[in-house]
């Protein structure tokens, strides 16, 4: 995604709310915003032709174009958007946080507002639990494996 050989690991927050737009942060500092973001809303991915993919597109239901890469950690928020402080909150200085708990600007009701929480910590299998009180398990397809490479 970064190009020029860069292999480091850097975090992506990538935030979509229908009243007011979309945002992207790269470590910590926002690098594009959007207030017209179509109309896509949430209703659009509840059936199975509508399947969300992490780190691949959906073309009718089948994986399209994934990413070859490494992810650590993907949460989605219901009804709250992190603003800017949260966000940074969240980076941490590239020092992953649980995001199941409040702190400095990532306040309760951000905390209280996470719907799924994968930290991809499992190892082994094709599940990756979701932490938050919710149970939305994902499923890991398309060959896609475990790697004991861990952000520094």
């Amino acid at each position: 995604v970064l190009g020029d050989g860069d292999t480091g690991w850097h975090h992506f927050f990538i935030g979509y709310k229908q009243t007011t737009g979309g945002v992207m942060y790269l470590d910590g500092s926002l690098i594009k915003s959007n207030t017209g973001m179509g109309n896509m809303v949430m209703a659009d991915y509840e059936n199975t032709e509508q399947d969300f993919y992490v780190m691949a597109h959906n073309n009718e239901g089948s994986v399209f174009r994934p990413t070859d890469g490494l992810c650590t950690e993907v949460a989605l928020w219901k009804g709250v958007l992190p603003d800017a402080g949260a966000v940074l909150t969240l980076y941490n200085a590239g020092v992953p946080v649980d995001l199941r708990y409040a702190g400095g600007n990532y306040t309760p009701a951000h905390a209280a507002g996470l719907w799924a929480y994968w930290p991809m910590n499992e190892n082994t299998a094709s599940t990756a639990n979701d932490y938050s009180s919710n149970s939305y398990n994902g499923t890991l397809t398309n060959g896609a494996t475990w790697s004991s490479t861990r952000p520094l």
